[in-house]
């Protein structure tokens, strides 16, 4: 078990975001986006690529990495009272750096000690819902947390981080353990990306469909001038497909809401086998209900295969038969 001043002496005090030391370095938030596709919702191979190169002004602050910031104190608060005696510390504006190589560093929200010992790192998250969240005490936390928190084990030498996460006013904790096989398919992913950073690799968006490429090709090439440019026809009529594939299924997605309203008259909650599927809404006391999906779809309805249909034989006894 390591010393907490131990710890914080290896450390070494970070550069600020959005400085040039700071875009070099890759560090635990960036590492998802080394992938192809990408695991990071809020990067793209595309967008990390140009903005460690220096062609963007970075990452925008999002309301959800401004949400973040706000409620981090609040959330490691809570870590603190459902653990007492345990020290929750601030990293006082350190980060960590791997001294067999400099380019790969973390900056861990917190950590905790207890006596002077070490117990783990503190990653404070909050959730607009809980899709890719386990059962709260394991280590199933969404992919790019994951990596994350491997990441910042990998250079702080540290063996676990506790994740506490915040979701429509309810606290939940995890704890993610070192897995030194992550770690490496991690470091090998960094490793082939930087590599393709340092020889001006620069990348095609390709397939990938990413929010994050797309703002990025926006900053790239924010002028408008009066030339024609003649698509590729496979780029052409790619876009052409997915505009007509977008106003059928706007129409399908119509057709189905308005016999979802016909079926729920005035209720406020539809279901599937349990399930909450949609909900009737309105803004405001005279504003006409509308119907929205749910924000978490059982899409597992969708599969049949496994589906069970409860019938009444003539002798009026339940049967079972495969859907």
């Amino acid at each position: 078990m390591t010393r907490y001043r131990s710890l914080l002496y290896r450390g070494t005090p970070g550069p600020k975001p959005g400085t040039a030391p700071w875009r070099a370095a890759m560090t635990a938030s960036k590492v998802s986006a080394t992938f192809m596709p990408s695991r990071s919702p809020y990067m793209s191979y595309f967008s990390l690529w140009h903005e460690m190169a220096g062609n963007l002004t970075g990452t925008p602050d999002s309301d959800v990495l401004q949400r973040g910031r706000v409620l981090e104190p609040a959330i490691a608060g809570w870590f603190r009272e459902q653990h007492p005696g345990w020290n929750v510390r601030s990293p006082k504006g350190r980060w960590w750096v791997r001294e067999d190589d400099t380019r790969m560093a973390a900056t861990p929200d917190f950590i905790v000690e207890q006596g002077g010992e070490v117990l783990g790192l503190l990653e404070c998250k909050s959730a607009q819902d809980m899709t890719g969240w386990g059962k709260p005490g394991s280590d199933e936390v969404p992919p790019h947390y994951s990596d994350q928190c491997q990441w910042q084990m990998y250079c702080t030498g540290e063996r676990r981080v506790y994740v506490a996460v915040i979701h429509a006013l309810t606290f939940r904790e995890y704890a993610v353990e070192y897995d030194a096989a992550r770690v490496a398919e991690l470091v090998r992913s960094a490793r082939a990306f930087l590599a393709a950073l340092e020889a001006g690799d620069e990348p095609s968006v390709g397939d990938e469909a990413h929010l994050a490429t797309y703002t990025a090709l926006r900053e790239l090439h924010p002028d408008i001038d009066d030339e024609a440019i003649e698509l590729p026809e496979d780029v052409a009529t790619g876009y052409v497909k997915a505009r007509v594939a977008l106003k059928e299924a706007e129409r399908a997605e119509l057709a189905a809401k308005t016999r979802v309203a016909e079926a729920m008259g005035t209720a406020k909650i539809a279901t599937f086998d349990g399930h909450p599927v949609a909900e009737r809404r309105a803004r405001g006391t005279e504003a006409k209900p509308f119907v929205q999906a749910v924000r978490k779809l059982p899409t597992h309805i969708l599969d049949t295969t496994d589906r069970t249909v409860h019938t009444i034989n003539p002798n009026n006894q339940l049967t079972q038969e495969a859907a």
